[in-house]
């Protein structure tokens, strides 16, 4: 009987819209279950579009329900979006009826802030744009239009993160509008200056034009604006303080900050973001529900400012900062319970979930480089919130447990021990399966470290499949994901056993390999290259499957073309032709009837590449070996090639050591032959 009045508020929208709009937006405030009922039963979205171009107190009501609604669940964002709300919206902006573009500015900006896969921030009209900069411009000391410059600069903030709409920015002087609103006079707007910051964030963010344009300029009074960005950082308002961090940090990512500040960077910057993680021992979850939405920007920027960058990693650790996201994390691990999983928990617990996933990557930052930050995390127990989170049902949390793994499988005491223990493999490898292609994706990278020859847990992977799950993978369309499956077979043949090899041709073919040595992608042609490499590593029976598989002639001709491809396949096809090399007498006569393979040996042991030299060099080393049947006629027909004096000038002249030493080790093969063989 109840919903009997909602669905006559519907219904009354085209005769008594205002007083229908105001019902149902007293309705929805605070009830998902009710926006559910109205999105999902009465096919409200529609309705919403239909009637936001109507007069403006209407517009006004609808505005704010959108905003309501966008403030529920992500499907209640697509349900919006797909219904067309965006662009009428945007059309709200126009008005000269202060309230109206307000309350359609908030409406905009709640849902552009849902951050949603295969959702992607829209692309929208020059012009939109240019109305928004418009809005964003400092108002004579008017409330309400501040209150407006702040909403579109979130509105701003969310849209250049597609950079089509960044490009749309040329000309419009964003960077001193924006900077200009931090000027002292405006302290008393600080929600205006936070968004103004975040805005520039956004801008800043692998965007070295926008950095440096931000880094170099001064502002009205005559400052740097990069010194007041680092003022800020002391500031007393937490947000500004994280707003200023955020900016500085992508600036600093893009190296466009002065290198007279870069010390601060360490001295300042990192020390303060992790503060605000909180104090050890004062963690719990009151304080955490309390700063939820703060503890997620913190890890978000700490995560970002110490990625692939081991000073500050190693800073980090000595500065505590993996225990105190350790607190973080399990205060919040009852979420990851298999028995809370379930919708109603995830709606409720949303800003926590988010709050989880940011410091799980904060976690994968610091670890992904230095052993002293994997033991810390180890030590503090934060594997099986990891392994739990490979099973959790939010994609963003399974993608950042992933990361994780991926870090601390990159040390071998790891594999060999904790990550055996935490029974890693079988949720990791099950992740291969997963629906997201974004999980599929770090799921198959990780698991390129931990099915390598010292690593237990090959055998697990082996054992549930994973050899044809690998290959079925490099049947996808996306060509990071069958990199990286084509990357793992490769890493499960390293100085793997002959079975294996077998198993791994028997799923994969010789004709499946061919076609992955020729794939259009150069980073394939290059993993397959040296999964060859691999295959044909060890004995002379695994020589032999090699060439009994492809064939001679067809194996010596594709080596052949490779030699005129990229560095790094030229590299991965020479060490094919060293493993051959080590290979019986008829494998090596096979190279020397080679005459373009052995022409390409000669004219690369002068190759810009040292890794290219160094290759060859192996080649005429394993071709050499005196006391091998044949070494004598083939070290005369290398001789014959002027080996000898090339060697010779790379002893000599050759500024790479390791080239220098195998120089001379190739040297004394050919100038010391046998005298019978």
């Amino acid at each position: 009987m109840v919903k009997d009045k909602h669905r006559e508020a519907v219904s009354l929208m085209g005769e008594n819209a205002k007083e229908a709009l105001r019902f149902i937006r007293n309705a929805i405030i605070g009830n998902p279950t009710r926006k559910d009922y109205y999105l999902f039963k009465l096919d409200l979205a529609p309705r919403l579009v239909e009637y936001l171009k109507g007069n403006d107190e209407i517009s006004i009501e609808i505005a704010t329900v959108v905003c309501s609604l966008a403030h529920g669940s992500q499907e209640h964002v697509k349900m919006l979006i797909d219904a067309g709300i965006i662009a009428p919206l945007f059309d709200t902006l126009y008005s000269q009826n202060q309230k109206l573009v307000e309350a359609g500015a908030r409406a905009l900006r709640a849902i552009l802030q849902q951050q949603i896969p295969d959702y992607p921030t829209p692309t929208v009209k020059a012009l939109y744009i240019k109305n928004l900069v418009h809005l964003v411009m400092m108002p004579q000391q008017d409330n309400q239009k501040v209150n407006i410059a702040e909403v579109a600069s979130g509105v701003l903030g969310r849209l250049v993160e597609n950079k089509e709409n960044r490009h749309l920015l040329s000309g419009l002087d964003i960077v001193s509008i924006l900077a200009d609103w931090m000027v002292p006079s405006y302290n008393v707007y600080p929600k205006m200056q936070e968004a103004a910051l975040d805005c520039l964030s956004c801008l800043c963010k692998d965007n070295p034009q926008i950095s440096q344009q931000v880094a170099q300029y001064t502002n009205k009074l005559g400052e740097r604006f990069i010194h007041v960005l680092f003022s800020f950082v002391r500031d007393t308002r937490q947000m500004i303080r994280l707003s200023a961090l955020t900016c500085i940090t992508y600036i600093f990512k893009t190296g466009s900050l002065p290198q007279d500040l870069s010390p601060k960077i360490m001295t300042m910057l990192l020390p303060t973001v992790i503060r605000l993680f909180g104090e050890p021992g004062s963690i719990n979850s009151e304080t955490i529900n309390k700063n939820t939405f703060q503890l997620d920007k913190a890890c978000t920027v700490f995560a970002i400012l110490v990625q692939d960058n081991a000073e500050l990693q190693n800073a980090a650790v000595e500065g505590d900062a993996i225990s105190r996201t350790a607190s973080i994390i399990q205060c919040l691990s009852p979420l990851l319970s298999q028995e809370l999983q379930t919708p109603k928990m995830l709606q409720a617990n949303q800003h926590n979930i988010r709050l989880l996933t940011s410091c799980l990557n904060a976690v994968s930052s610091i670890a992904s480089n230095t052993e002293d930050a994997r033991r810390q995390v180890i030590e503090q127990k934060l594997l099986p919130d990891i392994i739990s989170g490979l099973k959790f049902v939010d994609t963003a949390v399974r993608v950042a447990a992933c990361k994780c793994c991926r870090s601390l499988s990159r040390s071998v005491k790891n594999l060999r021990t904790s990550l055996m223990d935490a029974g890693l493999a079988q949720p990791l490898f099950d992740l291969l399966y997963d629906y997201d292609l974004e999980v599929k994706i770090t799921a198959s990278a990780t698991l390129c470290n931990i099915i390598l020859d010292f690593s237990p847990m090959k055998q697990v992977v082996i054992g549930q499949g994973g050899v044809k799950r690998l290959v079925e993978l490099l049947r996808d369309p996306h060509t990071t994901l069958r990199l990286n499956a084509v990357w793992a077979l490769k890493n499960m043949l390293f100085q793997t056993e002959y079975a294996i090899k077998v198993a791994v041709v028997q799923e994969l073919t010789w004709n499946g390999l061919l076609s992955l040595l020729n794939d259009s992608e150069l980073q394939i042609q290059e993993q397959s290259m040296c999964l060859l490499r691999n295959l044909a590593c060890g004995s002379v029976r695994d020589i032999e499957f090699v060439f009994n598989g492809l064939g001679e002639h067809h194996l010596l001709s594709l080596l052949e073309t490779k030699m005129n491809a990229s560095t790094e396949i030229l590299v991965q096809a020479l060490y094919v032709l060293v493993n051959i090399g080590i290979g019986n007498m008829i494998h090596k006569e096979a190279i020397m009837k080679h005459q373009p393979i052995l022409d390409k040996i000669m004219q690369n042991l002068h190759h810009s590449s040292p890794l290219v030299r160094v290759a060859s060099i192996w080649c005429i080393i394993n071709l050499t070996w005196v006391e091998d049947p044949g070494a004598e006629r083939r070290i005369a027909i290398l001789k014959d090639t002027g080996v000898v004096q090339k060697l010779e000038y790379l002893v000599e002249n050759d500024d790479t050591a390791d080239v220098r030493d195998r120089a001379k080790a190739a040297l004394l093969n050919v100038t010391n032959p046998p005298s019978i063989v």
